[in-house]
């Protein structure tokens, strides 16, 4: 991941401890709703940071908090929907 001041000059990696790998980073775009080609933006935005990333509705948002509370997701497995694409916990 390049943590670069240029492409980001609020240098967000300076609130992290230093004991985190770079490795462990993500990036996530939360909205009530995405339309358009964010998709496309996602994927722009991974090739910019060398990050991988996601976007997140507010109400997949609940959906994954309420299966955490309930023991049906594990925090320790959201790297893997980190695919630059949105996340689907589950449909209502």
């Amino acid at each position: 991941m390049e943590r670069s001041q240029t492409i980001t000059p609020n240098k967000w990696w300076n609130g992290f401890n230093s004991h985190i790998p770079k490795t462990s980073h993500y990036f996530l775009w939360i909205s009530s709703y995405f339309s358009g080609h964010f998709d496309s933006q996602i994927i722009e935005t991974s090739n910019l940071t060398g990050v991988l990333g996601g976007a997140l509705e507010v109400r997949q948002l609940l959906i994954g908090a309420d299966l955490n509370n309930r023991g049906l997701l594990n925090p320790n497995d959201l790297p893997k929907y980190m695919k630059n694409k949105q996340i689907i916990f589950s449909e209502l």
